[in-house]
Parts: structure tokens; sequence; C-alpha cells
């Protein structure tokens, strides 16, 4: 009885499966070494799942949110608590003060938010970014994405 090139291939994949289930190391070693030699088309094909299905995405965010409602809870206890004790702080007050005077001048027309970004010129509505609170009208205008790296440069 000879088989055929569909039921070799479920052969091999069943063999494959247990060789995985019984090497369960040696796969876990066999897929970072490649995730690391591999970078960037691991990156691009994930990214290309992501784009692909959105669906997916959101139901594994659901059912992990579901799975972990207590972690979530205490890390959101955590952040409060902080939160709470920055309020407190003297240097808090100052950004809190210099963000509502420019927040208000916006409000009032007496200062122009432009429609982009001062770094990479992208059209946006860009945020006000301090770099120095107690001059609270100078401020560079930057897109989400550049104010964001702005601060992580900072730390």
């Amino acid at each position: 009885m000879k088989q055929t090139e569909e039921e070799k291939r479920v052969k091999a994949r069943q063999r494959t499966k247990e060789w995985r289930e019984n090497n369960l190391e040696k796969e876990k070693a066999n897929c970072k070494r490649y995730r690391e030699e591999n970078k960037e088309r691991v990156l691009q094909r994930h990214k290309e799942w992501v784009e692909k299905n959105p669906d997916r995405i959101c139901e594994i965010a659901k059912d992990w949110r579901e799975r972990n409602k207590e972690k979530i809870a205490e890390k959101n206890r955590k952040y409060a608590q902080r939160e709470k004790e920055l309020r407190d702080t003297e240097e808090y007050k100052i950004k809190n003060r210099a963000r509502k005077a420019l927040m208000a001048r916006i409000k009032r027309g007496t200062l122009i938010r432009p429609f982009n970004c001062d770094i990479c010129k992208k059209e946006c509505v860009p945020d006000g970014h301090h770099e120095d609170y107690s001059k609270p009208f100078e401020v560079r205008w930057l897109c989400k994405e550049c104010h964001g790296k702005k601060h992580r440069k900072r730390k």
C-alpha cells in the first residue's frame, strides 16, 4: 500500500509535533536562537500578522484581561497610589501650572497651536513639550511619536 503525498505530510507533522512535545527545552532553545538570528524577519512577519488579524488581537487581549483580572487590579492600585504621591510633590504642581496656563491660552486663542511637528514636520495635532516648566509658554510642538522619543531620551 503506497502512501499519498498528503498522508506523508500528515505523518511528518505528527512526528514533528511528538518530537517537540518530548524535547520541550530543546525546542525552546531552537526557537530563541531562531528569533535572535532572524530578528528583522520575525518582527516583519509579526507586524504583517497583526495587520491581517485585528479581530484575533482583540480576542487575545480580551482573553488575557479575563485571565489576569487580579493582576490588572493590583497594577491599577499601585498606579493610583503612585499618582496620589506624585500629585503631592512641588514638582508636579509646577508642571501642572505650566500645562494649565498653556491650555488656557490655546482655548482663549491668544496662542495658536500649529498643525505640524517641529521635529519631523508631520501634519498632526501636536503636544506642547516643555523643556523648562518655569517658562510655560516656551514649548516645542511635537507629534506623539517625537514627544515620546523626547521623554524616553531624558530617562
